[in-house]
């Protein structure tokens, strides 16, 4: 019995290899099961693969040129086995000269049809090497047409190039930030894919890319969502800000928000104001042209014209010198306003009459102001009798002047068309606002009624003073 047992035994091998061989003997067969049909078999040596860290290299290159080599009818499994390359080369971190050599190769591997799926799986691994040969073939894949028609991949190169922090990438990423299309309609894909502005801010604030502080507040409200994560544009903005601006650094993320909308209304209100005063600019240097035409026209005539359109082509060259900075045509008038000879007027950027601010009405002359004083002055003290008189009949003076036009509950008596017959029931002063009505006010004024002015605020000069009813008595 005894010697039995012993035969069998020895026909057991011994343990006689060393722990390197075992490695590499648990790498091939690793390798091997890489192009499986089994996908648990796959699966299972990707993962084991990954255990290896650079000691996968020489086995794995090999692999992924036996699977290149392969016809120009590649099959799906070949493509799966330099997928599966890529992917561990990055997963195990193996940063060799070599993986990395292998890798940027692989960003030029394209599929049957140019699909990049093996080109995908290799830019997320050099993002994971951190090898600084990598950013520029990086880059060119970034503006090549493989990356334009797959926006998985591009966003897998801007991934790549965040991670690196790639500060050559700044001016390339600021102009995705408007690139909110995705890819793939199907769900697997979709997964992986996500908005390619959310990606691109994430990139801009791994690289502190200063000049991306404007770009990345105008985006602070997007309405764009990562598909991967769910999480809104905002989310990605409000990272890169803490990231790239030090004075963010420990605030919240409401915090950071709240001071980007506020950034972002003052950025808005500044080129608002510039490109008025440039459109203002322009306006003023055409009206001087339009003036100069008129003084020749009534030189050569004797008279003004009767439009402007009468000063073409003979005293202005271009149907252009008859339009303001806003790309509107003047308005014109003869005789003019306030006794003017004529009136030549851009209603600035609203486009309508009167205004304040970036739509101050443009005139090629004062005299209209004074005269429009005089008629606020005048409506208030039409107004002001007709609120008397409302007073006198009901004892008591109106809750709005909207109670001069409709008979208000319990009004004792009413005329027949009311208080203000020959106004709408919006009066408005000359300068196209609602009046300002208080039925009390402090003092020894028993009501408040005034315009205020061109610029529609409290206080002010000139043509931008309150007019108060009780200054028109």
């Amino acid at each position: 019995m005894f010697a039995a047992i012993l035969s069998l035994l020895c026909a057991f091998p011994t343990q006689d290899q060393s722990r390197d061989q075992i490695i590499e003997a648990d790498i091939k067969s690793a390798v091997d099961k890489l192009g499986s049909d089994n996908y648990w078999d796959a699966a299972m040596a990707r993962a084991e693969l990954m255990n290896f860290g650079r000691r996968v290299v020489p086995a794995l290159i090999e692999a992924y040129n036996k699977n290149r080599g392969a016809a120009l009818d590649e099959d799906d499994k070949s493509i799966r086995v330099r997928y599966f390359v890529c992917e561990i080369l990055g997963e195990a971190r193996a940063d060799s000269p070599e993986a990395v050599d292998l890798l940027i190769s692989a960003l030029k591997d394209r599929g049957r049809f140019g699909t990049t799926l093996v080109s995908t799986s290799a830019a997320g691994s050099l993002g994971k090497l951190g090898s600084e040969r990598s950013i520029q073939p990086l880059l060119d894949e970034m503006a090549g047409k493989a990356a334009e028609r797959d926006k998985i991949y591009l966003g897998e190169v801007i991934t790549a190039l965040g991670n690196l922090r790639a500060l050559q990438a700044g001016a390339s990423l600021l102009k995705l930030l408007d690139r909110t299309d995705l890819t793939a309609d199907d769900e697997p894909e979709k997964q992986r894919a996500r908005a390619i502005a959310c990606i691109a801010a994430e990139a801009l604030g791994k690289i502190r890319h200063k000049d991306a502080v404007t770009p990345l507040i105008r985006k602070v409200d997007a309405e764009v969502r990562d598909p991967l994560t769910d999480e809104p544009m905002e989310t990605f903005v409000v990272a890169a800000l803490r990231r790239i601006l030090p004075d963010q650094a420990a605030k919240t993320d409401e915090e950071i928000r709240t001071w980007a909308k506020d950034e972002r209304d003052k950025i808005e209100k500044a080129e608002r104001e510039k490109a008025a005063a440039e459109a203002r600019a322009k306006t003023l240097d055409r009206m001087k042209t339009i003036q100069d035409a008129v003084a020749k026209h009534k030189t050569q005539k004797g008279s003004f014209p009767a439009r402007l359109a009468d000063l073409r082509p003979d005293l202005l060259e271009s149907d252009d010198a008859l339009k303001d900075g806003w790309g509107k045509d003047f308005s014109y008038k003869t005789p003019g306003t306030g006794g003017a000879e004529y009136d030549v007027v851009s209603f600035a950027a609203d486009g309508k009459e009167w205004g304040a601010g970036i739509d101050e009405d443009v005139w090629n002359h004062k005299l209209w102001e004074p005269g429009l004083v005089q008629k606020a002055k005048d409506l208030l003290k039409k107004v002001a009798a007709a609120i008397d008189q409302f007073k006198a009949d009901q004892g008591k003076a109106p809750m709005a002047l909207i109670d001069l036009f409709r008979r208000p509950p319990g009004a004792s008596k009413w005329p027949k068309d009311g208080y203000l017959p020959d106004l709408a029931i919006d009066v408005r002063d000359p300068f196209g606002r609602a009046l300002h009505f208080e039925p009390k006010a402090d003092g020894p004024n028993p009501y408040t009624l005034k315009s205020l002015g061109l610029d529609h605020k409290e206080g002010g000069e000139g043509i931008y003073a309150d007019i108060s009813a009780w200054d028109s008595k």
